[in-house]
């Protein structure tokens, strides 16, 4: 009984976990030097502060396309342009006043702490820009990581991982321990994306590492507007 017992309690441990939250706030009592910390950018760390340059801006015009007879993936593909135009100029803002500073304590806080997100690798130079907008920097608290050959190309740049939306966090993220030889004691990631949270957690659950994903909700308290959307696309790029 007390193997039994020993090994229930081991499960446990292991057992991936995800809670869903609304304030940034909530991940610190489960942060500490033995933690990797994984920060998701959209809808995340920023967010755009109109309709259009909203993730769910980009894929409602994806989902046109797709309408017009385009696969997923070539849709993607056909209107990322228009999406890094978009990053470059839109105005940005963090989706809680205090996440920059929350991100600079989970920082000292934790063994390590980057950025993993589905943005391409295109997007990449903007991005680092916003994050520098709103007073958030990995260089100084992510582990060195190379580039993967993957379905489609990775990207590692200034602490974060650019992967796109066609390769799945949790089996980027795991090939990535598997090629740099690293073994965290825990995995915490944070994201508004749940189906990459639910992939890291088998991922990681896989490994037998412990991990706790925060399904992060905040920005879902602001309903998306198509109609306002695409006037702010005309107005903005000027079409």
């Amino acid at each position: 009984m007390a193997k039994i017992i020993a090994f229930l309690s081991l499960f446990a441990l292991l057992r991936a976990e995800i809670i869903e939250i609304s304030r940034m706030e909530q991940i610190l009592p489960y942060i500490d030097k033995t933690t990797w910390v994984l920060f998701d950018i959209d809808d995340t760390l920023l967010e755009s502060e109109l309709q259009v340059g909203r993730p769910e801006w980009f894929f409602y015009e994806v989902g046109k396309l797709m309408d017009q007879g385009l696969d997923y993936e070539a849709a993607v593909l056909a209107y990322y342009p228009e999406w890094i135009r978009c990053q470059e100029i839109c105005p940005i803002r963090t989706p809680e006043p205090e996440i920059a500073s929350i991100v600079l304590q989970v920082q000292q806080s934790a063994g390590a702490v980057f950025g993993l997100t589905a943005r391409h690798p295109p997007v990449c130079a903007a991005t680092l820009k916003q994050l520098a907008y709103i007073g958030i920097d990995f260089t100084f608290s992510a582990p060195f990581c190379p580039n993967l050959e993957t379905m489609t190309p990775t990207r590692w740049e200034g602490g974060v991982l650019f992967l796109t939306d066609f390769n799945k966090k949790g089996e980027v993220f795991r090939k990535w321990l598997e090629i740099s030889q690293f073994r965290p004691s825990k995995i915490v990631l944070i994201d508004d994306g749940e189906r990459h949270l639910i992939s890291m957690e088998k991922q990681m659950e896989e490994l037998g590492i412990p991990s706790t994903c925060f399904h992060y909700i905040k920005t879902t308290e602001r309903p998306f507007d198509p109609a306002t959307a695409e006037k702010e696309y005309v107005d903005l790029l000027g079409h």
